[in-house]
């Protein structure tokens, strides 16, 4: 009876009140944490770059195609449609002359625009000393701590505290930057648990980052000292920035970002730490880098008395709080090194990738089924080709690759405008149930480019001003044992959304969604378990409304339904933000008020929360309570921001929260989080 209280009382807020504009990432970023082991993105390099050219606008007409598909996310065809425009029709005399792009909606200019101005050409200054002076200087700082003490905080019965460090997260990050040709920083981190300036830990923070990259000077297109990302193909072989999945945004399924650029995150794993070079010419672009990572893994004796000693596994959660995860803290090291070759005339491009691993222990998998073909030994290797062709409005691009063992893997994708109202895209991937990649990410169902075969099929549809229908299917089945598949399996994915935003001031999506997917069930005939279909479904709909420029309400409701092997479970969710943020005033105010109710774990619920800058929060909400949070950000000084959020989730029928040595015994767990920042 409370949930349908809650649902009537919801319709009330939309119907009264206001609305502000969906953000497609927030879809996305859910829709990734759901498929990383609830994760959140620890990546905020895309959202550095889009703040940065918020404030410092691009000229329109001189604007770089490979910046808008990189940063704003725009698809291949829109970016090809306003390259054409730009072309024949010359400079744009008024930025609404963007609604005359073929192929470009509304929505997808209201999205862009408050990175572009209009303006003069930009001078670049050619003297490197003038880049060094002339540049903005940013300190941030954040800290945070959870309120309740987690038992890995107390004295345990051995009279020993399991966490080596205190309860608080702290961040540090200094960065300089001119334009998109410079740029320097250092970021240190601590996580909860972790000790900092402690008597044997002696180097302070658990973590430090730098960087030193150069763009666009003479012949070099990029040069990064210290830790950097590389990024190839569509994610076979290798990609390590942040890169989305199957989400609404039915046409961003191809992989487009900076081959070599800097990192200054805080996730200890998904980077490089050495130098890279991207050099071009012509028609012709080469990319050389090598890198000498410390990795965390877990070493362990040889049963085998092949070799002394093995690893079984990385360890990628960057954490580093008890006496094992400081023992597996930098116990291996690993060199990379590769090279790309790329070659683009007009609408082709293509290119060669090759990148090589070395370890300095012997990688040895646990004997298990779905091990059979992970990665050993002490070196690996990927090649891959992949390329880009367009014609008219249709754009093919894929990429072919293969690894250390001669395994096999493809991905081939088209992006079509049928009709100025109609986008469709397809692709198709067959990877090898053998392959494997250590930093693949590409547009699979699985977490990683292996043992896959599928086939995506996705539609735009924008009927009217106004309405735009987004929906997809993906067909796919894994041809070797998963981890939670002791058989070969399969598995289904479909969403259908419809956007309505009738003006300024409201808009709202109705997103129907479905997962089927086979895992282990029981067998009595057996070892081995008989595949069962999990079958997961979901409901939202969300609504915004913005009665005055200032201020925003937004509510959300989802239904979820889970079952298998006869289990089911149901799940609820509703919550109402409200945003005040006025142009004349320093400062800005959220909070949100959600119930949730779920039968279970299964049955969990994802929601994005607004945030200090660069930080994320996805909540995954399951058993029954509330969560609430404020979000306040003030403008101290033309120089100084600070940002302050209070969040709390409460349970009504729970005695503890967590598990383990997060575990907290208590009905609620609340956090606050702290962050200052001075710019000059």
């Amino acid at each position: 009876m409370k949930r349908y209280v809650w649902l009537i009382l919801c319709f009330w807020f939309v119907n009264t009140t206001a609305q502000e504009v969906t953000e497609l990432a927030t879809q996305k970023l859910e829709n990734e944490t759901a498929g990383a082991d609830d994760r959140e993105p620890e990546d905020d390099g895309n959202d550095q770059q889009l703040e940065y050219h918020f404030r410092h606008k691009m000229n329109v007409n001189t604007v770089d195609t490979e910046w808008m598909l990189q940063v704003l996310g725009l698809t291949a065809l829109q970016v090809q449609q306003f390259s054409e425009y730009r072309k024949w029709l010359g400079p744009f005399i008024d930025l609404a002359e963007l609604q005359a792009v073929p192929g470009w909606d509304v929505e997808t200019v209201r999205r862009i625009l408050p990175f572009l101005k209009l303006g003069e050409d930009q001078f670049i200054l050619p003297v490197f000393k003038e880049r060094m002076r002339k540049g903005e200087h940013s300190l941030l700082l954040r800290t945070g701590r959870v309120l309740e003490k987690a038992t890995g905080f107390f004295v345990n019965d051995s009279g020993q505290t399991p966490f080596a460090g205190d309860r608080q997260k702290f961040m540090l990050r200094y960065t300089y930057r001119f334009r998109n040709l410079l740029q320097w920083g250092i970021t240190a981190e601590k996580d909860p648990g972790e000790p900092i300036f402690k008597k044997g830990y002696q180097k302070g923070f658990d973590y430090y980052s730098a960087h030193l990259a150069i763009r666009d000077f003479r012949f070099i297109k990029a040069l990064v000292v210290g830790d950097y990302h590389i990024n190839f193909g569509q994610g076979l072989v290798h990609w390590q920035s942040m890169a989305f999945r199957k989400s609404a945004e039915t046409m961003q399924v191809l992989r487009q970002g900076y081959g070599l650029r800097p990192y200054n995150g805080t996730d200890e794993n998904k980077f490089h730490r050495g130098a890279g070079i991207e050099l071009s010419k012509n028609h012709w672009n080469i990319i050389l880098f090598f890198a000498k990572d410390k990795l965390d893994g877990n070493i362990v004796a040889d049963t085998s008395n092949v070799y002394q000693q093995v690893f079984t596994s990385f360890q990628t959660s960057g954490l580093h709080r008890t006496r094992n995860e400081q023992e597996d803290k930098d116990a291996l090291t690993q060199k990379a090194w590769g090279g790309r070759v790329g070659f683009g005339q007009g609408r082709f491009k293509m290119a060669i990738n090759s990148i090589q691993y070395h370890f300095s222990e012997m990688m040895l998998k646990k004997n298990e089924p779905y091990n059979l073909y992970a990665i050993s030994g002490q070196r690996w290797a990927n090649y891959s080709v992949d390329y880009g062709f367009s014609w008219k409005n249709l754009y093919l691009f894929g990429e072919a690759a293969n690894d250390y063992k001669g395994n096999f893997a493809f991905l081939q994708g088209m992006l079509a405008s049928l009709h100025p109202t109609i986008d469709i895209s397809f692709v198709y991937r067959n990877i090898s149930k053998a392959y494997r990649a250590i930093h693949s990410n590409s547009f699979t169902e699985n977490s990683e480019a292996q043992n896959e075969n599928g086939i995506y099929a996705g539609i735009s549809f924008r009927p009217k001003t106004g309405w735009r229908i987004d929906g997809y299917i993906d067909l796919y089945r894994f041809p070797w044992v998963n981890y939670r598949s002791d058989l070969p399996s399969a598995g289904n994915n479909q969403l259908l959304q419809l956007f309505w935003r009738p003006h300024k001031k409201l808009e709202a999506y109705l997103r129907f969604q479905k997962e089927a997917k086979s895992v282990n069930g029981y067998s009595l005939l057996s070892n081995l378990n008989d595949p069962v279909s999990a079958n997961k479904t979901g409901l939202r709909l969300q609504c915004s409304f913005q009665p005055d420029p200032a201020f925003i309400i937004r509510n959300r409701i989802d239904l979820i339904w889970f079952e298998n092997r006869g289990i089911k479970e149901q799940g609820f969710q509703a919550y109402i933000d409200f945003i005040y943020k006025a142009m004349d005033r320093p400062y800005s105010i959220s909070a949100r008020m959600a119930w949730f109710q779920t039968d279970g774990y299964n049955s969990r619920i994802y929601g994005y929360e607004n945030d200090v800058l660069y930080y994320y929060t996805i909540s995954a909400l399951f058993d029954t309570g509330m969560r609430f949070y404020i979000l306040f950000h003030q403008h101290i000084h033309k120089n100084w921001q600070f940002w302050c959020k209070l969040s709390s989730s409460l349970y009504t029928d729970n005695q503890s929260v967590g598990s383990g040595l997060t575990e907290i015994l208590q009905r609620h767990r609340s956090e606050i989080r702290l962050q200052l920042q001075y710019r000059f």
